[in-house]
């Protein structure tokens, strides 16, 4: 069938239209004609033959056409387009078109159409069923859906309403990470027009009798659920990216796991990527739950949106070669577009092979895309995502116009709290930026605006896994380049969630991905291209014996240990590696699995260790114990706590090989603690780490490569020819340092040395009850803060350490209402006092 609809003229000369824009950059000067004929001839075979077989190709043209040509067709073509749109149920398009009179004429359509409109959007016959499932709020929901459908709008939009008519209160929302925070918070300050609270911190006593919302990632659940008791009080559970629960060898599913289980009568929505039977393959066999399930798995004839496909071949020596493989099911069925001569050889340095890649590609960048489109260049790897971003400044000049107001702030925030001599302002003058878990929350946040916006300073983006954990990054332009894998398991899901991200419903129905093809190979990555529109399978990681022997895997044996954990995956381990019951808990003759009590932040301690830590604690005086509670803000009692900590939990022998030389740098930990406290910057972390190099209270070296610092005590021999000692006055090496503090504050003391705080305080509590409750180390814990000032800064969205810094100053006492913020005056006084180019400006615009 799909042969015999090609085969139609009509509908050969929309592919040939088509394929001359993307190739060629022109645009028939007959297109409203082509389209015309193409709409009709196109309506009339669907109507003889039907829909399935050829939607894919009538979706590509439709995007073609919204994307491209609404301004240039006329009101009769447009009208043929509404047609065919509602026709084959294509409804979210709609709000692309402009809905008057001459479109719509007929009343009675228009009312039927209108039916399906919330706001500005429209809705398909299976979002609407979502909607009504998740207001009925009597199962538990599974929701399987491409990146682009628009899950997270939908999910908010129905838990608003249902808030609105008092069928819920309190509910909670469940995100792998603290970027996707900032993404809800985003989309419901959009959606929401009601009275209610948001709350990202778990150390709080909220009332459950108003309307909470509740947007905590796994560890913060656990917190909250033993500080807030917040599980007695939900009415709704909201998971995204639940397709997480099936790696269970990740310490941070286990958490997510046993978040859940303090769940079981309480209604849940489970959100996942484009996979199939995720409840019988993971779901059911790591959650229990009271409630029926109802599972709603779409497939690739869903999708309202669509993607050009091609492969870039840069393996011959001095040739690229551009191939089409939009509708290709393998690399035999790839068209050939062109081939390009490049002075540069194809045999390169594996250490070096994206930047090379990347430097061969911008010879004929404006080849692929239009000079006023964005793009996004994916890299699979943090160090050398950095180095493809310095290739890309090195090709190109700087930029003519003048930076947005948002660019403009961005670039002051470099230079005040990051650093004047951060390379990445000389690339931003070049439309260049990166995207990696180095940077801090702010930078990260305006890149992903500005690559959301119409405006093009900043045009092409370098990213590493960022992109595929949810993160609303959009470009009409990916290119793909992917070295050997994608780090963490199911891969192959983690990529289809990369590609697609292109097309983008709020942005533009048509995206352009870019595979690089970098090895004479047939590779995986290159297969799945190809198929980056079916549905994939998922099943879970099969845990072995030998993980949980000796320690090497401490989280899933502390899982299996803990007694208030039962589910099928559970009992599946325990029986295939002969596992019966004891007085203890489980022995196979060989290793005994001894029960335990558990919250689940303390599953990364063996329990051993644990049982030894808190022994130390209970120890420990009453008055020792508030003295360390008290510390933050005062670098020698931190640092004094920080060693009582490694001592305690015994870091020398449980820290991971990788972070371990840096947990034993007690003075730097401190001195990033004590700052943060304090509401200083990465420049003055950079800066006291030069002073006391310069004073000769140690030296450092610089492992340019890795952006690795070390510390060594004067007199201590380098051994490591990686390194070299740092000068100040070296560019690269100041680069080093920079990255690597914004590195050990974004990582280090967030995911490292929190948790064994954290520990420490439930312990304290759990020996001696709620007089030793501290509300700074919580607010330390949550926020890096502890002036109350702050942390309602924080509870009314504003989060940037230099913004609240700012903020708490008697100055703005006037904005304050018990624990409210009247942001929006707040907002016209920052406007009068630092303009539209400051990032106080965009700290509060943002979250308005």
């Amino acid at each position: 069938m799909i042969e015999k609809y090609r085969n139609n003229k009509y509908i050969n000369n929309m592919i040939d239209c088509i394929n001359m824009y993307n190739y060629k950059k022109k645009m028939n000067p007959k297109i409203d004609r082509i389209i015309h004929n193409y709409l009709n001839r196109t309506i009339m075979f669907i109507s003889i033959y039907g829909l399935m077989e050829i939607r894919s190709i009538v979706l590509y043209c439709i995007n073609f056409i919204i994307d491209n040509c609404l301004n240039i067709i006329s009101q009769e073509t447009k009208s043929q387009l509404y047609e065919i749109i509602t026709s084959i149920g294509l409804y979210p398009l709609l709000s692309k078109l402009d809905l008057n009179e001459k479109i719509v004429n007929d009343y009675l359509e228009y009312l039927k159409i209108n039916i399906r409109k919330y706001g500005k959007y429209y809705y398909t016959d299976k979002q609407i069923n979502l909607y009504s499932n998740i207001y009925a709020h009597n199962s538990d929901i599974i929701f399987s859906a491409p990146t682009s459908y628009g899950k997270t709008h939908l999910c908010i939009m129905t838990i608003i309403d249902m808030m609105k008519e008092g069928i819920i209160k309190n509910i909670l929302i469940i995100v792998p990470t603290k970027a996707l925070i900032n993404e809800y918070r985003k989309a419901i300050n959009n959606l929401n027009k009601m009275k209610l609270n948001l709350f990202e911190n778990p150390y709080i006593h909220p009332n459950y009798n108003e309307n909470n919302i509740f947007i905590f990632t796994q560890e913060r659940t656990l917190v909250a659920t033993d500080y807030a008791d917040i599980s007695n009080n939900i009415d709704l559970v909201l998971i995204d990216e639940s397709q997480l629960l099936a790696d269970v060898s990740n310490a941070r599913s286990l958490l997510l796991i046993k978040a859940l289980n303090y769940f079981k009568k309480v209604p849940k929505v489970y959100l996942s990527p484009f996979v199939k039977d995720i409840y019988d393959n993971v779901i059911s066999k790591v959650i229990n739950s009271n409630n029926n399930e109802y599972l709603m798995e779409l497939n690739s004839n869903d999708s309202v949106v669509s993607n050009n496909k091609y492969i870039i071949d840069i393996t011959e020596p001095n040739k690229i070669k551009w191939y089409n493989a939009t509708f290709a099911k393998d690399s035999k069925e790839l068209v050939k577009i062109d081939e390009y001569y490049t002075n540069k050889l194809s045999f390169f340095d594996d250490s070096s092979l994206y930047s090379f890649a990347i430097d061969i590609i911008f010879d004929v960048y404006e080849k692929f895309v239009n000079s006023n489109e964005k793009s996004i260049i994916y890299i699979a790897s943090k160090s050398e995502s950095m180095k493809v971003a310095m290739n890309l400044y090195n090709k190109l000049g700087d930029k003519e116009e003048t930076p947005s107001p948002r660019v403009q702030a961005l670039i002051n925030h470099l230079t005040n709290n990051i650093h004047e001599k951060f390379l990445m302002l000389n690339f931003i003058k070049r439309g260049v930026a990166y995207h990696n878990s180095y940077l801090d929350p702010y930078i990260k946040r305006q890149l992903e605006y500005i690559m959301g916006s119409d405006e093009n300073y900043i045009d092409k983006l370098v990213c590493t896994n960022t992109i595929e954990s949810g993160v609303n990054l959009s470009a009409k332009n990916i290119f793909i380049l992917i070295k050997r894998k994608i780090e963490g398991a199911h891969s192959d899901i983690k990529y289809a969630n990369l590609l697609g991200r292109a097309a983008r419903l709020s942005h533009n129905t048509q995206g352009n991905l870019f595979y690089i093809k970098m090895n004479g190979n047939i590779t995986k990555y290159e297969k799945e291209f190809y198929k980056s529109t079916d549905v994939k399978i998922i099943k879970q990681t099969k845990i072995k014996y030998e993980d949980i022997e000796g320690n090497k895997n401490i989280a899933y044996k502390s899982f299996l240990e803990d007694k208030n954990i039962q589910n099928v995956q559970k009992d599946n381990f325990l029986n295939e590696n002969g596992f019966v019951k004891n007085e203890e808990g489980y022995t196979n003759g060989k290793m005994t699995i001894n029960n335990r009590d558990s919250n689940g932040l303390d599953y990364y301690l063996d329990l051993e260790t644990l049982k030894k830590s808190e022994e130390i604690i209970s120890k420990i005086s009453i008055e020792e114990i508030n003295e360390y509670l008290n510390c933050l803000g005062n670098y020698s009692k931190t640092k004094q706590f920080v060693d009582f900590l490694s001592e305690c939990y015994d870091w020398e022998s449980n820290c991971p090989t990788t972070i371990k030389a840096r947990m034993k740098d007690s003075s730097l930990i401190a001195t990033i603690i004590t700052f943060l406290v304090q509401g200083r910057n990465i420049k003055d972390i950079v800066n006291n780490r030069i002073e006391k190099m310069d004073k000769s209270e140690y030296n450092l070296y610089v492992d340019t490569n890795n952006n690795y610092v070390k510390k060594l005590d004067i007199g201590i021999q380098n051994t490591d020819n990686k390194y070299v000692l740092f000068d100040k006055q070296n560019v690269e090496h100041l680069n080093v340092l920079i990255i690597n503090s914004l590195e050990q504050t974004q990582n280090l003391i967030e995911f490292h040395v929190k948790k064994y705080i954290q520990d420490f305080y439930y312990r304290v509590r759990k020996i001696h009850g709620d007089i030793i409750e501290n509300k700074d180390i919580g607010n330390f814990l949550e926020f890096s803060e502890i002036d109350d000032k702050k942390i309602i800064l924080i509870e009314n969205g504003i989060v940037d350490n230099f913004a609240l810094s700012e903020f708490s100053k008697s100055e703005y006492s006037k904005f304050y209402n018990n624990r409210k913020i009247d942001l929006e005056s707040l907002l016209g006084y920052i406007k009068d006092k630092y303009g539209n180019t400051s990032p106080f400006y965009y700290s509060i615009s943002d979250v308005i």
